[in-house]
C-alpha cells in the first residue's frame, strides 16, 4: 500500500471500530481476519480478543462463543455468505458486526459496474456483489433484536487524497444520508437475549 492509502486504510478501520465501539464487549472474535491480523488488532483493544480465519491453513478450526463478533470485508469473497452467517450467528452470543462492500457506491455507479461482477472484483477474489437488501437479507431468518446499518466512503476513493480535510465530514454524511451510495455498509445484528 501507498502511504495514502495506508493513512486513510488506518483512518477507515478507526471509523468503523468506534461505530461498532458500542456492541463491541466481552470476548471478541475477528471472523475472516486475513493473514496477518492488520490493523484491527491495534484497534480492538478488547480481551479476549481471538483472530480466526476459516480460509487460511492452520487458522481453519475455531469453536466456541462469542460476545461479539467482527466481519470485515470477508463476505463478498466466500462461496456461500449465508452459510458464514450461520457460522458466525452459532458462535454469537450478542452482537455481529458485518461490514461488505456496496454495489450501488458512487465508484460503481458513476463506471456503470453495479450491475455485475468486474474484472477488478474477479482478481480481488469477490464472488458477489451485495446492495443494502442482499445484505440485510442475509439475517432475516434469526432471532433478532436489532438491526443497525451505517455507510462508509461516500466519495470517490480516487479524490479521498485531495480531500484529507474533509474525511470527517464525508464520514458523518455517508453515517446519515449519503449511506446507499458509499462505497461500504456496516450492519450491527444485535441478537434477543435467551434466559
Amino acid at each position: 500500500m501507498n502511504g495514502y492509502s495506508t493513512e486513510y486504510a488506518k483512518y477507515l478501520m478507526g471509523i468503523k471500530v468506534s461505530e461498532a465501539f458500542d456492541y463491541i464487549t466481552g470476548s471478541v472474535l475477528n471472523y475472516g481476519c486475513g493473514d496477518p491480523d492488520l490493523l484491527y488488532k491495534e484497534l480492538i483493544t478488547y480481551e479476549p480478543y481471538t483472530a480466526y480465519d476459516p480460509f487460511i491453513k492452520g487458522k481453519e478450526n475455531l469453536g466456541g462463543k462469542f460476545d461479539t463478533i467482527f466481519c470485515s470485508l470477508v463476505l463478498e469473497h466466500v462461496d456461500n455468505a449465508y452459510e458464514e452467517v450461520d457460522k458466525m450467528m452459532a458462535m454469537c452470543n450478542k452482537y455481529l458486526i458485518c461490514i461488505v462492500p456496496n454495489a450501488y457506491s458512487l465508484n460503481r455507479l458513476l463506471r456503470n459496474q453495479h450491475k455485475e461482477l468486474t474484472e477488478w472484483d474477479l482478481n480481488a477474489g469477490h464472488r458477489r456483489l451485495f446492495t443494502w437488501e442482499s445484505f440485510l437479507d442475509l439475517f432475516k431468518n434469526y432471532d433478532i433484536e436489532k438491526t443497525v446499518g451505517i455507510g462508509f466512503k461516500p466519495v470517490m476513493s480516487d479524490l479521498m487524497p485531495s480531500l484529507r480535510e474533509y474525511w470527517n465530514e464525508y464520514t458523518r454524511y455517508g453515517k446519515n444520508e449519503g449511506r446507499d451510495n458509499c462505497a461500504e455498509m456496516m450492519v450491527i445484528v444485535t441478537k434477543k437475549l435467551y434466559t
